[in-house]
């Protein structure tokens, strides 16, 4: 079974028990199918829905619901969250993490793959500081030179190293950007990051403007 993503964006996404209901809805037509006779599974793609909140309002915890949908009613499937007050696009579960550093700070990103487009859309993950704690090679070096009976007296929390990411909506540079800002199309065949440090630098300019 074909696997995709129906990817909804914005800062206005619909309830999570909404979707919910959608998701039921589909899997027992789903069910319901399976008990025919003439049953074939190959008519089915399997649709995994991510959302990429953009607001800066609190926004519940979201767990990706999939349900598996017949070809012939895909369409109409994607037409119901196209009438939602929010960007929609399928896409493949090809996806890029890119990163750039900027100054001390690490940015991530999250690129997905449009499916009926040759386009990709790029979003903020998190960040963190750059080179946050040892390097592994170091921290082998400097446990190497160590003597058995000293390793118990190390500052492990200092040594190990720290991965602390925090939010982009932390940035205010990221707060004073317009929701439609906060995300990039480009073309499929743009290599990933370079778009995501073109963009990033574009949208940090431009919220401290």
């Amino acid at each position: 079974m074909e696997k995709l993503v129906l990817l909804m964006y914005g800062d206005l996404l619909p309830p999570h028990q909404h979707i919910k209901r959608i998701v039921d809805k589909y899997i027992r037509y789903y069910l319901n199918d399976k008990k025919k006779e003439d049953f074939n599974e190959d008519k089915y793609v399997e649709i995994r829905i991510e959302e990429r909140y953009l607001g800066l309002k609190q926004r519940e915890w979201y767990c990706p619901l999939i349900t598996p949908i017949k070809y012939e009613f895909l369409p109409r499937f994607k037409s119901i969250f196209q009438s939602f007050n929010c960007g929609i696009c399928l896409c493949t579960e090809n996806h890029e993490h890119p990163t750039l550093g900027i100054g001390d700070l690490e940015y991530e990103g999250y690129c997905y793959y449009m499916r009926d487009d040759k386009k990709k859309i790029l979003f903020l993950e998190d960040y963190g500081k750059q080179d946050d704690g040892i390097e592994i090679d170091a921290l082998y070096e400097k446990l190497s030179n160590q003597a058995i009976s000293n390793l118990n007296h190390l500052d492990w929390n200092n040594l190990m190293p720290k991965n602390e990411r925090h939010s982009v909506e932390s940035q205010e540079w990221y707060r004073n950007l317009p929701v439609e800002q906060r995300y990039k199309i480009v073309n499929a065949n743009t290599e990933t990051e370079i778009a995501f440090k073109q963009w990033l630098n574009e949208i940090v300019q431009a919220g401290k403007k």
